[in-house]
């Protein structure tokens, strides 16, 4: 696959990152995150180490940066109350049918232990989707819960990368009416939200089937993405062969050179995935 020399292609580096590899390297800065937190909010002390680093890795080790960074993430959370809403019947409902209008869903996890996302991006019916985010607060809030659903997947013991989680975007069927000023104005919106609240979570970010329409809609959203972030998109304007390579075959739909058959959104009449679990 060709790209301009503006995009980023297929990368072919598939190990994982070693998240306990960098935790033992800065154990030191972690720690002391750790005690300034706590000056924040106590509560902040039973911050899981990964978090604490996580936050740090995303300011380049700034521990001022990194503190102000918690202080606002914690009150975001609280604010949010994601964990609450995530066991709520009401609003997992509501999750529930956002997942048809965005034909996304929890497929399980790669061959590494990561949490995956697929989201059929190109199928959208543009007019619903545009209709669901009329409300962009309420929007706001079920992108985060399924940020929050990713995080409590359970993974299995041992894992390199106790955190990432992997992205896929089919845009097979991607047109102009993708490139609509409110879907940019809300994919912005959520972006930086992610970026701030959920930092140094994604692994990677699959963009397959990508037509040449996708350059001018990448054109408008890539001013949204750090640069950091951006290192772990990789574009194909078909489903490469060794998507398998990164992700695993046995857990993959068919549909991505997976061996899984009957899986939504793929087929819209198989039943969403149990997540969360209750």
């Amino acid at each position: 696959t060709i790209f301009p020399s503006n995009m980023i292609p297929w990368d072919h580096s598939g190990a994982p990152l070693d998240r306990w590899a960098l935790l033992k390297d800065h154990r030191h800065a972690v720690e002391s995150l750790r005690q300034q937190a706590k000056d924040v909010d106590p509560n902040l002390l039973e911050w899981e180490d990964q978090e604490l680093l996580a936050y740090l890795r995303a300011v380049d080790f700034d521990q001022g940066k990194a503190l102000a960074r918690i202080s606002e993430s914690n009150a975001w959370h609280m604010a949010m109350q994601l964990q609450e809403k995530v066991q709520s019947e009401i609003w997992t409902a509501k999750e529930r049918d956002m997942r048809r209008i965005l034909l996304y869903d929890y497929i399980g996890l790669d061959q590494h232990g990561r949490p995956m996302l697929l989201e059929r991006v190109g199928a959208w019916i543009i007019g619903s989707v545009l209709e669901a985010t009329e409300d962009l607060e309420e929007f706001q809030i079920l992108h985060a819960m399924a940020y929050e659903i990713l995080r409590q997947i359970e993974r299995p013991e041992g894992i390199r990368d106790p955190r990432g989680i992997v992205l896929i975007m089919d845009l097979n069927g991607l047109t102009m009416r993708h490139l609509s000023p409110r879907l940019v104005s809300v994919f912005r919106a959520v972006s930086e939200a992610d970026e701030t609240h959920f930092p140094d979570t994604v692994a990677h970010i699959f963009v397959v089937n990508a037509p040449w329409v996708f350059y001018a809609l990448f054109a408008m959203i890539r001013p949204f993405l750090n640069e950091d972030t951006l290192t772990k998109v990789h574009f194909s304007n078909e489903v490469p062969a060794d998507i398998t390579h990164y992700l695993g075959e046995d857990c993959l739909p068919c549909e991505l050179r997976g061996t899984r058959l009957g899986i939504f959104p793929y087929d819209l009449t198989a039943s969403q995935s149990e997540h969360p679990k209750q």
